[in-house]
């Protein structure tokens, strides 16, 4: 009478062998077998949600063989770690070998309605999340699109920084700061910003947003997902003028006022600037601002 015990390292299975004897063999699943797939969303919502998982690739040679151990044995122990991880792939092991669960020590079987329940929800909400802005693929080819309008208006920013220079003109210490700022925020909103919110913006007022070192508060103005795009829109429109007009207007600026430029001139760049960040990105976050629900 042979048994076969699946543990998920190759050093359990070893020594657990050793332990039990010749009666039984030990294999490792080497962690989860089965997983929601990378591709898609993985989630079967015309049927309550149910999640629709695949195995994982690379490890269709070890599924093979523990399909063919556990056919030839009279007994399958799934001994995985008696944890949240651990029982997931006791579950996932037993759909995909056609066992029962047993827990190997203890001997009593896992009821079914309450198995791998926390593991399982956990994974399709990280899942749903995961998957709010498309799939992995398109939310790539999403941002390699923005990177390249985006190394675009550098690029062109760059050329008119070099026709600046070769006019013996150069940016002032404050023009040079506003390309700086222009060129963070663009890398950032077009780049690197998330295009959806958590689920709790939309269920609490939150007037401020941070992500890594950046920090967006505006008193007055929730976030939410109804708005959240326009003002990513209005961001990636402000830093494109942001790092395209300063340059432009700097020439105008010297050509037409000379020296008074340094002076009164900058002045009046920099609250067209900042006026031109605050109002228009409040202007849309208002306009489109979700309601909060009344208590």
């Amino acid at each position: 009478m042979s048994k076969l015990v699946i543990v998920e390292s190759p050093a359990k299975a070893t020594t657990i062998q050793k332990y039990l004897g010749d009666d039984y063999e030990g294999m490792a699943s080497m962690g989860h077998i089965r997983d929601l797939p990378k591709s898609k969303l993985g989630v079967d919502v015309d049927h309550d949600f149910a999640p629709v998982y695949e195995n994982i690739k690379g490890k269709e040679d070890l599924i093979k063989k523990l399909k063919a151990a556990a056919k030839k044995s009279d007994s399958v122990l799934l001994a995985t770690d008696p944890d949240r991880e651990g029982e997931a792939i006791s579950w996932h092991l037993a759909e995909l070998l056609g066992v029962t669960v047993t827990e190997l020590l203890e001997g009593r079987r896992l009821e079914r309605s309450g198995e791998m329940e926390v593991e399982q929800v956990e994974r399709l909400v990280k899942r749903t999340l995961t998957m709010a802005e498309g799939t992995p693929a398109e939310a790539r080819e999403n941002r390699r699109r923005r990177g390249v309008v985006w190394l675009g208006c550098t690029a062109w920013a760059a050329l008119e920084l070099l026709g600046f220079f070769l006019l013996g003109s150069s940016p002032s210490g404050g023009e040079w700061t506003l390309l700086g700022l222009s060129f963070f925020f663009g890398c950032w909103a077009w780049l690197w910003a998330r295009e959806r919110l958590p689920a709790f913006y939309d269920e609490n007022p939150i007037s401020f947003y941070t992500d890594g070192i950046l920090e967006l508060s505006m008193p007055g103005l929730t976030f939410n997902n109804s708005n959240w795009p326009r003002i990513l829109w209005g961001l990636r429109v402000w830093s494109m003028a942001g790092i395209l007009l300063p340059p432009l207007l700097s020439a105008a600026g010297q050509w037409l006022l000379a020296e008074s430029w340094y002076g009164a001139g900058q002045f009046v760049l920099l609250l067209l600037y900042l006026g031109s960040l605050f109002l228009p990105v409040y202007g849309l976050g208002k306009r489109y601002e979700k309601p909060q629900p009344s208590k």
